[in-house]
């Protein structure tokens, strides 16, 4: 493309070309450090903690982990950086930031919690996204696509390693099937930003 068609400036091409390649190698790296030690440490909280400690224990610190996780998304930190450049600081990136963290930690320790006491995952869904279809009416439009837009976000290279290998990991204790637990918990997870944001929508 660039020898037919698009023919840009020789520099800049050079400068793409070498983006590309630091690119690679940091996804690489990324991925790698994924596979040695974020997957591990997710699938043993999973499978040690609900019989080490009490429920709620467990949920706080999946909750904690969720929120941690999310804030360092780099998906997530590129949309709230956009979302506080186009509206002109009306939606401040931090505070979007901080509002995505706190929807997929609270939908994270909701999803773990589901699996724990055996909640059909149709009926989690339903009742999710039929109070965010409900509120669409109501929410600004500009809202209503932020709110489905870090829904999707969220589910980025950093978090869902971690979602997957929780989901799993509590799978083992409850006898769940590892590939319903695993990518129900990750949808489960991007549906809290969505709630939440709708909610925000509805006041502001």
């Amino acid at each position: 493309l660039q020898l037919t068609i698009i023919r840009a400036p020789s520099e800049l091409f050079v400068r793409f070309a070498l983006g590309v390649i630091f690119v690679l190698a940091g996804l690489f790296l990324f991925l790698l450090g994924a596979q040695l030690g974020l997957i591990p440490v997710g699938e043993y909280v999973g499978s040690h903690l609900p019989a080490r400690v009490r429920p709620w224990t467990m949920l706080v610190v999946v909750f904690l982990m969720g929120y941690v996780f999310t804030l360092a998304e780099p998906d997530v930190r590129v949309l709230a950086g956009s979302v506080d450049e186009v509206t002109g600081g009306a939606v401040p990136g931090n505070l979007f930031l901080l509002l995505i963290s706190l929807g997929l930690a609270l939908a994270l320790a909701g999803g773990v919690l589901r699996q724990l006491v055996r909640v059909r995952l149709a009926l989690v869904f339903g009742l999710g996204y039929g109070v965010s279809l409900m509120m669409l009416p109501f929410v600004a439009p500009q809202y209503v696509a932020l709110a489905f837009d870090s829904g999707s976000t969220t589910t980025g290279s950093l978090s869902v390693p971690l979602i997957l290998a929780l989901g799993v990991g509590v799978a083992r204790v409850t006898g769940e099937s590892s590939i319903e637990a695993g990518f129900g918990l990750v949808g489960i997870a991007s549906l809290g930003p969505v709630v939440l944001l709708s909610i925000m929508g509805l006041f502001v």
